[in-house]
Parts: structure tokens; C-alpha cells; sequence
């Protein structure tokens, strides 16, 4: 994930959440709506018992993300960005201005 430059870990990481919770509301839902057509179908209940593995599995995932996230979070804010020097104190006092290097 580091080496992209569009976006960052975290930003990467709250995705991944939103996409899981979104699937997760849809899950539950589906569950929902299985319930109240026919609680009693076996097809039903077999297709019930599947999302909630599905539903288990992707909430340890979630919480999985988001302990990344705090772990990054708290980072940053222990370790912050170096404050970025104007130009003109990056110069060098005694020499000549060299122009800007990329």
C-alpha cells in the first residue's frame, strides 16, 4: 500500500472499512428480509446461516482495520511530518543559489 501515491494507508484503510460495513448492512438486511418472507424455509435458514458466517468473518475484518487505522493514527500523531523549509533557508548562506533540483 505504501508505494501508491493517490492516496494514503490510512485513507486506503477507511475505504476498505466503508466497503465492508456497506456489505455488511446489505448482508443483514438480506437476512432480514429472508426472516420475514418464510422464517421456516430450510433454504431459507440454510442461506441465513451462511451471511452470518459471512457477517462474523467481515466484522473481525472491520475491527481488524480499524486497529490499523488507530495504530497509524496514533503514529502520525506521535511522529509528525517535519515542518517544510521555505526556500529561502534551505539555501546554503555562503554559497550560490544553485537554482531548484527535482
Amino acid at each position: 500500500m505504501a508505494g501508491i501515491g493517490f492516496a494514503s494507508e490510512a485513507e486506503l484503510l477507511r475505504i476498505q472499512v466503508d466497503e465492508l460495513e456497506r456489505s455488511l448492512w446489505h448482508l443483514e438486511k438480506s437476512n432480514q428480509e429472508l426472516m420475514e418472507a418464510d422464517p421456516h424455509d430450510p433454504v431459507y435458514r440454510q442461506a441465513i446461516i451462511e451471511n452470518e458466517d459471512v457477517i462474523h468473518r467481515k466484522r473481525a475484518k472491520v475491527a481488524d482495520l480499524k486497529a490499523q487505522l488507530e495504530s497509524i493514527s496514533s503514529h502520525a500523531a506521535y511522529y509528525p511530518p517535519a515542518p517544510a523549509r521555505p526556500a529561502q533557508q534551505a539555501r546554503r548562506a555562503d554559497g550560490p543559489d544553485l537554482g531548484v533540483f527535482l
